[in-house]
This record gives C-alpha cells, structure tokens and sequence, in this order.
C-alpha cells in the first residue's frame, strides 16, 4: 500500500487534512499554508484528497467541484478557494469582509471590494511602500468587539512578473515551473503585520477603471453600512451581521476611490488618512 503524505491544516475553526502520493504537493500546502499547520490531534478533520493520475493532480473534496489540471499552480489556486470558502461557510461566529488589510506604524487600513475591484493590486503597492501584510481576501471581524484576527493565507498574485519580484522573499521549490497565470504566495514571505488583533482604521473600497482621473468619496455610516453589507463572503448574512456593520459604519471612517493608476490610488489613500475631505 503506499503511504501518503499529509499535512492538517487549522483554518477559523475547522480542520482539514490535505494527503497525496506526491509528498512534493503537500510540503507545497504546507509551505503556502504555514500559518495554518495544525498537529495531528485535531479531531475528525475534514478530508482533502490530491491524487495523482498521469500528468494530472485531482483535488476531490467532498461537496466541492472535481478540479483536474497538469498545472500545479491552478491546482493550488483551487485548494486554497475551496479551503477557504469551506472555513468560511461554517465560522458562524465571524462577520467575513471580503477584505485585503495592511498595517503601518498601527494604522490599519481595510481594502474592501469583490475579485477585480483592485484590492490585492493597492495592497501589494502599499507592500512595496513600507506597509505590513496583514490579510489579502478575508478580515473576518468579531461583530461584538469590532476587532478582527490576521488572516494570513496564500496570496494570489496575476501578474507573473510581480509575483517574480515578490517571491524572492520565498525559497520556491525548484519542481514548480513559472506561474503562466496567477501565481501563490506563501502570506510569510511577504512583510508581515505582528498584530494578534486589531481595529480597521479606515474603510476603503478601491474602484480601478483604467485611465480614469482620481476621485475620493468620504462615505456617510449609512453608505459605508451600505458599502460594506455588499462586500461580504456571503451573500445571507446571519443574525447579528448588519448592526455590528452599522457600527462599523459609524466608528471607522469609509471612503470610494476611484482611479486609473496605482499612483492616483496610493494619492487618494494618503488623502484619505490624513483625514482630507479634498479628495479630487
């Protein structure tokens, strides 16, 4: 019989155990996923199978979708949708923002908007600017204390050549080929945030049109309530979620900016947490 390897994984609460015949694809979960690596008495976790057939991975999880591909990274990328999404599903205890987050000097900044806003975009420009990685797709905020946990899980990052300047902080295994598409990256090989906990210091939902001129909207506690309902992980939000969100609303100032560049971005964003309301 051959002996698979395996790795489990602690994600909000839920377990998972991700095995293979192919040792090289769980040392690569394990490495993406460090922050995550979990012993092994961790009770009845959930199964996730990497199997091997031909030139192919097969990632099999139950009541998700059968991903076959030959390229490791898609089949990575799938992994870490699926894990999240599923970790997500069953922290019932968490408002999910759909949410980058990073930190400087202990200013946290909250870059709020659904896949293509430009989110990971500003974060990773903010990275190269002397910020800390604090998340790159989930805050999950506690609806009681408006305080939320790191979320330190793989970044995904499309463009290859940013993701080659990026990953020279990470020993990449010399098995995987150059990303065609997007590539992952392991959360600490990134400047990463030492927060345990922290406290959004400014809402911002990033809206990237290409070559449009800059412009900034400081939002009411009803907009960003607004704002901020419609960028969650789920769309049924449970009991609970929309007064903490209106709380939010009112205790952390939210901004709209909207730009073409990474320049007019990072401009607005300064704006934004020098407290200006002159945001063209």
């Amino acid at each position: 019989m051959t002996r698979h390897a395996e790795v489990i994984l602690s994600i909000l609460g839920s377990s998972f155990r991700v095995t293979s015949e192919d040792a090289r694809m769980v040392d690569l979960v394990r490495e993406l996923w460090g922050p995550f690596v979990a012993g092994p008495e961790r009770v009845n976790p959930a199964d996730v199978r990497l199997e091997v057939r031909g030139e192919a991975w097969h990632l099999r999880m139950a009541d998700e979708p059968h991903v076959a591909a030959s390229d490791p990274w898609l089949v990575a990328s799938s992994l870490r949708n699926a894990l999240s999404r599923r970790a997500i599903a069953r922290a019932t205890s968490i408002v999910p923002l759909h949410a980058a987050a990073a930190e400087r000097d202990g200013v946290f900044v909250v870059l709020s908007g659904q896949p293509r806003a430009g989110k990971t975009t500003l974060l990773l420009d903010l990275l190269d600017r002397g910020w800390r990685l604090v998340t790159d797709d989930l805050v999950p905020l506690d609806p009681k204390a408006l305080t939320a946990t790191p979320f330190p899980k793989p970044l995904s990052i499309r463009d290859p050549d940013r993701w080659a300047r990026f990953a020279r902080g990470w020993d990449v295994p010399g098995w995987l080929p150059p990303p065609a598409g997007a590539g992952l990256l392991p959360a600490d090989a990134l400047p990463l945030s030492a927060a345990t906990t922290f406290t959004p210091s400014v809402l911002v939902f990033p809206q990237f049109d290409e070559g449009a001129a800059p412009l900034g909207e400081r939002l009411t506690a009803a907009q960003t309530l607004a704002w901020t309902a419609d960028n969650l992980h789920t769309r049924e939000p449970g009991p609970g979620v929309l007064p903490a969100l209106a709380r939010l609303g009112t205790e952390v100032p939210g901004h709209v900016l909207r730009y073409g560049s990474s320049d007019a971005a990072l401009g607005l964003l300064e704006k934004c947490l020098a407290g200006s309301t002159a945001m063209e």
